[in-house]
């Protein structure tokens, strides 16, 4: 289901601090770039509206204009972005056109929105035999369980995903921010982003709308053994009571407790899924990923790549002649090797017109070991 607009305005600067504010007071999250808006008005989907200058019978202009796929927040969400152009409206814009292709714009019932857009999709999707539905596989892919399909918001059977109900599928499936909303917020995060380690930025996230949840259903099941898990992670006190309706579901929340497969361009390495990302500047300036756990004597994954023009094929380029044990794996349309010298493990891959280098620090020869099992283990994408 998608929501498009445009319109335009002669005061762009002034636009953008109104639906700053906008954005502000209704809890979304925004960044402003020197093109565009990007507005999340829930962590699954961005609503990114772009601006160009246009003249019009000598009067200059602003023409703005984007949109959104909602399918994956839901009904919810649907409403809320047509509730955020309603408030754009106010700004004094121009010449507002918007596409909906479930009609909610013209007919704003949200009750046919659910029954007509979003359930029929719903129902259409959950007999289908595949893996992933509404996942995002650039993102990272949870490890393989047979007969099992990965949604944002779960790991389900086949027949468990058929009987399941909407309200369980959809990041927002009512018309507000209601308990169902901050509970399906939580457990988003505890599949999807949750490293579960007690420092980890998101489990206040989890825990506040949890609580949320609890305070404004006391009936709704909510995960409580998973409440308590990230509450003792966290050093914080129990606030829902433990015999608090618990959401029975065959597979426990938490992707990133098992090991998750990475991509990078052509590329996918598989690392555990307590590993975050980030970036760093390295010695000649230039911006490079990093991966490792929260210790301090973790692995360091660095990976970096890079693409030949004109579709040339890559080619290898580092000096493995002071490397031991230097092993060749062959890959879809490329190759890899890889060695160690010390504490470094050097390991390129060549993919297409796609050069992948890993330079992975171990502090033992255990995780030497680990880690070389792991590079055996990339794939490519292509």
């Amino acid at each position: 289901m998608k929501i498009q607009c445009h319109f335009l305005t002669k005061r762009r600067n002034l636009l953008l601090r109104k639906i700053a504010g906008i954005c502000r007071e209704l809890g979304y999250e925004l960044e402003i770039d020197e093109t565009a808006l990007h507005i999340w008005p829930c962590p699954m989907t961005e609503l990114a509206i772009g601006w160009r200058r246009k003249s019009i019978l000598l009067s200059s202009m602003w023409e703005f204009a984007g949109g959104c796929d909602t399918t994956q927040g839901g009904p919810g969400l649907h409403q809320a972005v047509a509730g955020l152009l309603d408030r754009i409206t106010q700004e004094g814009v121009k010449d507002l056109s918007v596409e909906d292709d479930t009609g909610y714009w013209d007919h704003r019932d949200f009750g046919r929105l659910q029954k007509e857009s979003f359930g029929p999709w719903f129902a259409q999707k959950r007999g289908q035999k595949q893996e992933y539905l509404c996942w995002d596989e650039d993102l990272y892919q949870p490890e393989c369980i047979p007969d099992t399909v990965v949604t944002p918001l779960g790991r389900f059977t086949r027949q468990e995903l058929r009987r399941l109900e909407p309200d369980r599928f959809f990041l927002w499936p009512g018309g507000g921010k209601d308990a169902l909303y901050y509970r399906n917020r939580a457990l988003y995060d505890l599949w999807t982003n949750c490293h579960y380690t007690p420092d980890d930025p998101v489990n206040e996230d989890i825990l506040e709308n949890l609580e949320k949840a609890h305070w404004a259903d006391p009936d709704l099941p909510l995960p409580v053994s998973a409440y308590r898990e990230v509450c003792i992670l966290s050093g914080r006190d129990f606030q829902i009571p433990e015999d608090a309706p618990e959401l029975a579901e065959q597979f426990q929340p938490g992707y990133r407790k098992g090991f998750v497969k990475n991509r990078i361009g052509s590329l996918r390495f598989i690392l555990p899924g307590s590993y975050r990302f980030s970036v760093e500047r390295l010695p000649n300036g230039s911006l490079g990923s990093l991966w490792q756990n929260e210790s301090e004597d973790s692995p360091q994954w660095r990976v970096s790549g890079f693409m030949r023009e004109n579709g040339q094929q890559a080619a290898y380029a580092a000096d493995f002649s002071a490397m031991q044990d230097i092993e060749t794996i062959p890959l879809k349309h490329g190759k890899a090797r890889m060695g160690w010298s010390g504490e470094q493990i050097t390991c390129e891959a060549v993919v297409g017109a796609g050069l992948y280098l890993f330079n992975i620090t171990c502090r033992t020869l255990e995780q030497r070991e680990e880690s070389l099992d792991l590079l055996r283990q990339i794939e490519s994408c292509l």
